[in-house]
């Protein structure tokens, strides 16, 4: 086939599959996601439109994105939950903590409040082994809850993929136009982009939004209903994972209604290691998930407590180099 044929061929392919977009949804999902996240390295998890909704649970699922899949395998330090530590843990303190030491991290959180059952399903799934898990469970982790978006998602392939097809018209035309053009043309209706390379989210136009503060109460009491849930299906969750108990950690991301004393309790009960830092100041944008500078503060607390056990359980790793 000559050069011209060819490119004639892909130009004819590339408008019948506009055409097809366009006969579908994705005037839509103009209408309803911002296209301003869009890099090398990001792709749209999911924006606030029923035309597009969700897309990260399918991603990952059914290896849509085959980078950020080959990433979260590769991972030494793998993080599970759902947004509280996405917001906690998409950090510059977080980031420099882990490439100082040459030690690759991937947040594995989920919108909808994600619950342990569709996580562990992926870790199976997709063959994921860490060195170190860190699992941030709350009412909704270890608890058996499941979400609409994973409920019978195996059925939901083809919904999937055109999602991610869509994703390639999508962002041509919102790149196409600029400041406030933009914003009438791919109104911004809190789309969520996420990295490839280590499952962040881009957050900046939520953390954008005022803070509200708060004076967490660092109540360490046990709650006997929620440990005894909290006990059953984390139990089953710990059974089915190839990775050392003193290589696993248990943390609660502190919120107004967080039980911290239950998450110690539940981490000495499974036998594993819990991090519960006592960070004073902190504050949430919307009553549930950590600010910015909150976010800053925690992470490096955070990743201070939980250095013995990242080198304890990463012997090879290099060492700081700062």
């Amino acid at each position: 086939m000559s050069h011209r044929r060819y490119v004639a061929l892909l130009l004819t392919l590339l408008a019948l599959a506009a055409i097809f977009i366009g006969s579908r949804d994705f005037a839509g999902m103009v209408r309803n996601c911002g296209g301003k996240g869009y890099a090398a390295d990001t792709f749209l998890a999911g924006c606030e439109g029923n035309y597009f909704g969700n897309y990260e649970h399918g991603a990952y699922y059914f290896e849509l994105e085959p980078e950020a899949v080959a990433a979260l395998r590769s991972a030494t330090v793998v993080v599970l939950g759902h947004s509280r530590p996405m917001f906690a843990f998409g950090t510059q303190s977080w980031r420099k903590f882990f490439n100082s030491r040459a030690i690759k991290y991937y947040l594995f959180g989920f919108r909808f409040a994600e619950g342990e059952r569709f996580a562990q399903s992926l870790l199976n799934r997709l063959h994921v082994r860490p060195k170190v898990l860190i699992l941030t469970v709350d009412n909704y982790f270890f608890t058996g809850y499941q979400s609409v978006e994973a409920m019978g998602i195996e059925a939901r392939r083809s919904h999937y993929v055109y999602k991610k097809v869509e994703q390639v018209a999508h962002r041509w035309v919102c790149s196409a136009w600029s400041g406030s053009a933009s914003d009438v043309i791919c109104p911004d209706k809190s789309s969520l982009f996420r990295s490839r390379s280590t499952g962040e989210w881009d957050f900046s136009r939520f953390h954008g939004k005022n803070a509200t503060g708060h004076a967490f109460q660092y109540d360490y009491s046990v709650a006997p209903d929620l440990l005894a849930r909290q006990l059953q299906w984390g139990g089953r969750f710990l059974e089915g994972l190839d990775v050392r108990p003193e290589c696993i950690v248990l943390t609660t991301v502190p919120y107004p209604d967080a039980h911290l004393g239950t998450t110690q309790e539940l981490a000495k009960q499974l036998g594993v290691r819990a991090v519960l830092p006592h960070v004073e100041g902190l504050a949430t944008w919307d009553d549930s998930h950590l600010s910015a500078d909150s976010a800053e503060a925690y992470s490096r607390a955070f990743s201070a407590e939980v250095e013995g056990v990242v080198r304890s359980c990463t012997p090879n790793a290099p060492g700081d180099s700062k």
